[in-house]
């Protein structure tokens, strides 16, 4: 600061920014600058970043790229002398070089690279944690997209679960897809060490091991892979169950759930839900509350 002005120098007293601002706000590898109420933003070099004047929102971790807004309200993304600006009412990063943006009361996706790619249909845009997937819901269900905007095929609603923090699972009681955290189609075998495997047959999931060799039989309308607690969820005739990695019944087949998607883990005869607050309760067959 000089004179009531704010500027910028290098640690040995090299001047990047001439002191002629009224105040500054840093921002990650960022600083706006602001004079007459009118924030100008520079990269750590002095360079001004984009070509106009706004006002900083935000900027995307560990990346050059910043959002912000213009004096007429609209927010584009800004990456040095570049920007992706289609008239935005809000834009938030995903990730790579992927946006998720608001216009014209839908959400849609669009990239530095080439703008828009996903027009503004939707009425929700999330990017999954700890992946490059993005979930995008309308009141008729959700879709996924891959790291690549690409449509993640899949017949009606479906459960997604991870396992092991590396493969995902989308299921429903006629389909099961395994992807990878990108989103792309994988081969669970290749790709985990497990018990064993779910397989169909007739119409009906059983289990086999690597080698291929049968360990449960086809029988169940519904399954799930064996968990990072080495229990695998089996559903027949509405109920559900549990087996070990031994391949027998910790929990016999007596629990309910109303929904046809839904698939419950297990650790033993206990139900855990670890998305949300880690719990377990034991389900008797009388129906009363069991042990926490």
């Amino acid at each position: 600061k000089k004179d009531g002005k704010s500027g910028m120098t290098t640690l040995d007293g090299k001047e990047v920014i001439s002191p002629r601002f009224t105040s500054y706000n840093p921002q990650d590898n960022f600083v706006a600058f602001t004079d007459a109420d009118k924030e100008y933003v520079y990269d750590e070099h002095g360079n001004q970043v984009g070509k106009g004047v706004y006002k900083i929102i935000s900027s995307a971790s560990n990346t050059n790229y910043i959002i912000v807004e213009n004096y007429s309200g609209e927010r584009m993304a800004v990456n040095g002398d570049k920007q992706l600006n289609e008239g935005f009412i809000d834009i938030t990063y995903a990730f790579d070089d992927k946006f998720i943006f608001f216009k014209n009361d839908k959400y849609g996706i669009a990239s530095f690279s080439k703008g828009i790619e996903v027009k503004e249909s939707y009425d929700y845009i999330t990017p999954i944690q700890g992946t490059k997937i993005l979930e995008a819901r309308t009141k008729k269900g959700v879709e996924l997209y891959d790291k690549d905007l690409n449509k993640i095929q899949f017949n009606g609603e479906f459960t997604l679960d991870t396992l092991k923090n590396k493969v995902m699972v989308m299921q429903n009681d006629k389909e099961r897809k395994y992807i990878n955290l990108d989103g792309k189609e994988v081969d669970i075998i290749k790709e985990l060490d497990l018990p064993a495997y779910p397989f169909k047959e007739n119409g009906k999931y059983g289990f086999k091991k690597k080698s291929g060799e049968v360990v449960v039989k086809p029988e169940y309308d519904m399954v799930s892979d064996f968990n990072e607690y080495n229990f695998a969820s089996v559903k027949k005739n509405g109920k559900w169950g549990s087996i070990n990695s031994k391949f027998e019944f910790d929990s016999k087949l007596t629990y309910d759930f109303n929904s046809s998607n839904l698939v419950p883990k297990f650790i033993g005869k206990y139900i855990i839900d670890d998305e949300n607050s880690l719990f377990a309760i034991d389900l008797p067959k009388d129906g009363k509350e069991g042990k926490d």
